[in-house]
């Protein structure tokens, strides 16, 4: 049916097969990425409460989508998976793919732990929240923090901690839902006075954030380009998975 394609377009409708702007999976693919969407962002919102800080929806969203379209076009395009006939390998050689963008997301699922006295940070293993996880950094107990250590260029992104040994932590809140770091930053205001000079010069009055942190209800508005920017990350996250499977498993139309 598409013999007549010259060489290089027909390739192209081949790497990304069973997809093409003439086929209705394409456009078919888009309802299951809008479901999608709606239960991550809105059936599964779940506000900030104080004790925890987690990277925002839009963070993790974005790291997947970076991490497994790179990873996508290595497994697609290696010569080397092209030459094996074994449908059996190269499902194991996915599996190893699998895990490997596993690895690299690991960082946007970083999460801190904390209380009036205290703070963790973990890593999950998988994006969910009962999933296994890991500590990647020492406790950090508020009262061996000595100051605050203003970010290059009074960054507002970042923490940085001198404790009363010497040594440093640093607390990345830059990719942190501003309603997380917000409550934090005004549990850290309220148990350790001796750093609020330090807080207020780099994030500026604290006290204020008490009237959003305690109760400012919140009026949710129609975001068009969240919606649009997210649902094309899921339709081509979506997208990848079945090309994936579909060359995996040797699933080809001949008349394609």
């Amino acid at each position: 049916m598409q013999d007549d394609l010259p060489g290089g377009k027909k390739r192209i409708r081949m790497f990304y097969y069973p997809f093409s702007w003439k086929r209705p999976l394409i456009y078919i693919l888009l309802f299951p990425a809008a479901g999608l969407y709606v239960y991550i962002f809105y059936i599964r919102c779940g506000g900030e409460a104080f004790g925890v800080m987690e990277r925002s929806k839009e963070i993790k969203m974005f790291c997947v989508f970076f991490v497994t379209i790179f990873l996508f076009h290595f497994f697609r395009t290696s010569h080397f998976i092209q030459q094996i006939e074994s449908v059996l390998l190269r499902a194991i050689l996915l599996m190893g793919v699998v895990f490997l963008a596993m690895v690299f997301i690991l960082p946007a699922w970083i999460f801190n732990e904390y209380d009036h006295k205290k703070m963790d940070t973990y890593a999950r293993i998988l994006p969910f929240p009962n999933s296994p996880y890991i500590r990647i950094k020492d406790t950090l107990v508020f009262d061996t923090i000595k100051t605050v250590n203003p970010s290059p260029g009074e960054d507002t992104g970042a923490l940085r901690f001198i404790l009363h040994d010497g040594q440093k932590q640093s607390l990345d809140i830059a990719n942190v839902p501003k309603k997380s770091r917000d409550i934090f930053l005004v549990t850290l205001y309220d148990e350790c006075d001796w750093l609020r000079d330090d807080l207020e010069k780099q994030f500026g009055l604290i006290e204020r954030r008490k009237i959003y942190v305690d109760g400012k209800k919140e009026y949710g508005y129609i975001n068009v380009v969240h919606i649009l920017l997210n649902t094309f990350f899921l339709w081509l996250f979506l997208a990848q998975i079945i090309c994936l499977l579909v060359y995996t498993f040797k699933i080809n139309d001949s008349s394609y």
